[in-house]
């Protein structure tokens, strides 16, 4: 049996109240970008056909940061998680989360003196069925967690699990401050009708910049998120260059600075990458 038992520390309380929990104030806004599309059309564009993409042919990264897991869209069959074995950790999970992860730990144990302990990670579907058999009500059946992926990881620490991690303080600055490392609170409170999952305040998922400012600044989940970018319409986030579509070819504007691609899990992908200074 777990007993949790609520402590705040007077010694965190001042720095607790004057930190920055939200997004700064003068972070950019998720706005359409006519510049974007004229340089996407310009003469010296370069043209993608999707097939090489994914086929790594071209110097466009493809990466599963935005596919969207959920009971109404389970992993495709054939997915396949990217996984290492990190090590600040020792634990398997997804290359693209692994530094990330450190980097937020580490804050958390500058500041709060605190471990940030891992309950959960990544998970085979054997262990997702596993999961589900002991409890169907928190879990989910295999090919619809985001666990399966590699890029969620659920958090807590010393004697604050489970919903409790919001009333740590330093459950609290993760909440808020999470998204600075690329993480989102992945079901967060407010929004069940979206996501379809009960608040957890435990559960970050790896979406990774400019995707985590976008989702925190905007207040949205992910649903909203891709549900929000129209299909082949170029949308601007301070020097970043997004565009969703499910065309077999598209043109992106030259000389766009470390280019990715992510499927939805939609029919569609994403691909973004950030303007030349």
């Amino acid at each position: 049996m777990l007993t949790v038992l609520f402590i705040t520390r007077p010694s965190l309380a001042k720095k607790i109240q004057h930190r920055v929990y939200q997004a700064d104030p003068s972070s950019q806004t998720l706005v359409l970008d006519p510049a974007g599309e004229q340089l996407a059309s310009a003469a010296d564009s370069t043209l993608y056909h999707l097939s090489q993409v994914l086929a790594g042919q071209t110097e466009l990264e493809l990466t599963p940061a935005l596919l969207l897991v959920s009971p109404a869209h389970p992993l495709p069959a054939n997915f396949q998680a990217e996984l290492i074995t990190d090590d600040y950790t020792g634990l398997e999970m997804s290359p693209l989360m692994a530094p990330a992860f450190t980097q937020l730990s580490q804050a958390v144990k500058q500041d709060f003196k605190e471990k940030l302990y891992i309950s959960s990670l990544y998970r085979t579907a054997l262990e997702q069925e596993e999961v589900y058999a002991e409890d169907p009500s928190l879990a989910m059946p295999p090919g619809q967690s985001e666990h399966q992926t590699g890029l969620a990881v659920d958090v807590y620490v010393f004697q604050f699990a489970g919903p409790h991690f919001i009333n740590a303080p330093a459950g609290r600055w993760v909440h808020e401050n999470a998204w600075r490392y690329g993480f989102v609170v992945r079901y967060p409170q407010g929004q069940e009708d979206i996501t379809g999952m009960r608040f957890e305040p435990w559960h970050l998922r790896y979406v990774g910049p400019p995707h985590a400012d976008i989702l925190t600044v905007q207040g949205w989940v992910l649903e909203e998120y891709l549900g929000h970018l129209q299909a082949d319409q170029v949308y601007r986030f301070g020097d970043y260059f997004i565009l969703r579509t499910s065309q077999a070819e598209f043109r992106l504007p030259a000389g766009l600075q470390e280019p990715k691609i992510s499927p939805d899990n939609l029919g569609s992908f994403v691909i973004w990458g950030q303007y030349p200074q």
